[in-house]
This record gives structure tokens, C-alpha cells and sequence, in this order.
């Protein structure tokens, strides 16, 4: 199936030059596929990743007050291979009138299990809980972690695969004040490391080149009074370098094709004043690109140095697009149309096929669904 769903129009700037016009690639954007994700219900999808075997995994909750943790697997051609709802047929029991529960990440493995990283609330307590599912979505073990900290209750989570191990980023809610926790998991997935401090505190991260590993940290303060940085560790968890940011700044990382020494940033301002900023390896600015109304959502690197941003352009209301901003310098954006009308992209993968990208939404009319979305 496919549908034109889109009208393009299109930008022309120079980095840190005036707006004089330059030529623009002739690129055109076409929705390949569209699957509506758990019919007949209105799910909320937080994040996509596109597996190894060219499945793409969907994660979030049931629905906006995220009483119930949600994942769904389709194969590449659309298909479902499986739907998960925790607390449901083929899920652990869930206590459905606790909020802030859901599915942060999911981890994809060789033999086609996924690992689904998420809190929970267990005997009025909120835990870390890690569901492994099979291929066919059956729930092959599930793991509580509790953090040993008595700082505060588990907010945030993000998990992520480093140096060959799972790692877990959290952030610990408390009175007077909480703390960030790390912990890394032995191959039965039980905590072999843990650590707590501000500088575990974090949102985002990114592997670098060398086993080092990038992340966002908003605990950490500035010379300025600002706590929002980014952070470059090394192998042995210790800060490599740091590059402060404005607290207004809201960075998002660039993800590239392969991992990089030095990183790119894109900062989106809430008056939708949107710059890329190129840091080299030890995190100092050496580039700027200034884009106009770009909201961001997520940022894709392909290996030709273009760089495709899905979120939202604003056009009297927010509504979903892509920008997608060239090697040099040039940008160009894709407006979707009304037709089934949602204000922005959530998040986005690559699948590793030329221009092609998978991408979810919620809309207004049928809920969630999932586009493959190519460039030509």
C-alpha cells in the first residue's frame, strides 16, 4: 500500500551566512507503507527501534496517564508479530490504577527476543522491571530491579547496550533532593555494578567511538547556574569531557549510521529557532547551522552527511514533518497533510535500506500508526 500524503515545501540557508538562496537538492518524500498499531484502541507510543532482522519494535503504554506498560513487534513488511500489554492476556498482573508506568526502551537480540526495559509500581513500590519476550511474544522471564538507594522512588529510566553489557540510567525523585543511578547487568541480567551521583542523571545517550559513551545530564551544574550539559564518559565511568548548555537550549543528538568521535546536536528552541551544532571529540563547538521552524523530535544521520529530523513544522498549528538538512548546509521540509492529522512525529529509526527511515506517530483520528518514509 502506498499513499501520498505529504506536500513538500522547501528552505535555502548557508551556515552562519544571510539567507541567500542556494540551489537545493530535488529530492522528493514517499510514504512506502502505513500500519495502524493495536486497532480499535488508542495507544501511546513513546519510542521506535528497528531491529537487526529488519523488524521495527513500538514501546510506550496504553494510554497518556501510562497505567499500563505497552510493546508491540511488526515484521518489515507490516505484519504484527506480537502485541504485549502488561497486565493483560499474555502479560505479568499490573496494578491498572497506578500512573507513570511504561516501556522506556527495548533491546533487540539475535535470536529475535526482545528485551523491554520499564517501571512499574510492585507492592506500592516503583521498581525497575525488565521483560524478555520471544519471538512470538510469549514472556520468556521478567527481572524486578530495585534500586538500593533510599534517595528517592525511580522516575526515569534508559537502558541501553554498552561495551557489550546492559546498562541502566536512572533517576531517583526525592525529598530534598533526588539522584542519578547506573547499574550494569551480568548475562543473567541482575546487577553486577551500581553507582549513584548527579552525573548518572540523564535522558538520552549515544555511543562514541573508543567504548566511550555520550549522554544528556540535567543535574550536573554550570559555572553559568545552568544544569543541562552534555557528557562524554569513558570505558571506566569517568567524565572524558563536558560541554555546558543553556537550560532553554533542549539538545538531541544526532544519531549517525556508525558512531562517531566527535557529535552532533541539534538544539530546538521553544520559539521553534532551531540550530545544529558540531562538537569535536573533546565537546568544543566548531560549526552552526541555523534552521527555521524545525520542531525535533528526533535526529537521523545518514552516511552521506544529510541529516533527516522528524517533528513538526508550525503553520498556524504544530502539524508532523521532516526536514531534512544536506551536507551543505542546505534544508528542505516536508509538511504532511491533514489527513490523519497529527502535530508531530514522535520518534524515528533508520532501517539501513538507502533513504529509508520508519517513523511513528499518534493521530487524532485512528491513534497510533507506523510509516516507512523514503527520500528520493
Amino acid at each position: 500500500m502506498k499513499r501520498r500524503m505529504f506536500i513538500y515545501f522547501g528552505f535555502a540557508i548557508a551556515a552562519m551566512l544571510d539567507s541567500s538562496c542556494i540551489a537545493q537538492p530535488e529530492e522528493r518524500m514517499n510514504v512506502d507503507r502505513q500500519v495502524k498499531l493495536s486497532p480499535g484502541h488508542f495507544m501511546m507510543p513513546y519510542q521506535i527501534r528497528h531491529a537487526s532482522n529488519g523488524d521495527v519494535i513500538v514501546f510506550g503504554s496504553t494510554d497518556e496517564f501510562d497505567t499500563r506498560p505497552w510493546a508491540t513487534r511488526l515484521a518489515a513488511n507490516g505484519e504484527v508479530r506480537w502485541d504485549l500489554v502488561v497486565g493483560g492476556p499474555n502479560g505479568p498482573p499490573i496494578d491498572r490504577s497506578v500512573r507513570s508506568q511504561r516501556f522506556f526502551e527495548a533491546i533487540d537480540f539475535a535470536d529475535q527476543s526482545t528485551l523491554l526495559c520499564g517501571i512499574r509500581k510492585v507492592e506500592n513500590h516503583r521498581v525497575v522491571f525488565l521483560d524478555k519476550v520471544g519471538p512470538d511474544g510469549s514472556l520468556i522471564s521478567e527481572h524486578i530491579i530495585r534500586p538500593t538507594s533510599e534517595k528517592g522512588a525511580i522516575v526515569g529510566l534508559t537502558c541501553a547496550r554498552w561495551n557489550g553489557t546492559i546498562v541502566l540510567f536512572g533517576v531517583l525523585a526525592g525529598f530534598p533532593e533526588g539522584t542519578g543511578w547506573f547499574a550494569a547487568l551480568n548475562a543473567k541480567l541482575e546487577v553486577q555494578t551500581e553507582k549513584f551521583g548527579d552525573q548518572f542523571v540523564t535522558s538520552a545517550v549515544l555511543d562514541a567511538t573508543g567504548g566511550n559513551l555520550f549522554f544528556m545530564n540535567t543535574a550536573l551544574p554550570n559555572p553559568d547556574g545552568s544544569i543541562t550539559s552534555i557528557v562524554k564518559f569513558g570505558k571506566d565511568g569517568n567524565i572524558i569531557a563536558r560541554h555546558a548548555l543553556a537550560d532553554d537550549d533542549n539538545p538531541y543528538f544526532v544519531y549517525p549510521a556508525a558512531p562517531h568521535a566527535d557529535l552532533r546536536l541539534v538544539l530546538f528552541k521553544t520559539t521553534l529557532k532551531t540550530e545544529m551544532v558540531d562538537l569535536d571529540d573533546q565537546l568544543h563547538p566548531r560549526r552552526m547551522i541555523k534552521l527555521n521552524n524545525a520542531g525535533v523530535k528526533k535526529c537521523l544521520e545518514l552516511s552521506d552527511g544529510s541529516i533527516a529530523i522528524f517533528g513538526s513544522q508550525f503553520h498556524g498549528i504544530a502539524t508532523a514533518a521532516v526536514t531534512r538538512l544536506y551536507k551543505d548546509g542546505t534544508f528542505k521540509g516536508f509538511l504532511f497533510e491533514p489527513q490523519n492529522q497529527s502535530p508531530w512525529f514522535i520518534d524515528a529509526a533508520y532501517t539501513g535500506q538507502g533513504k529509508q527511515f520508519v517513523a511513528v506517530r499518534s493521530t487524532v483520528d485512528v491513534g497510533a500508526v507506523v510509516e516507512w518514509i523514503s527520500f528520493r
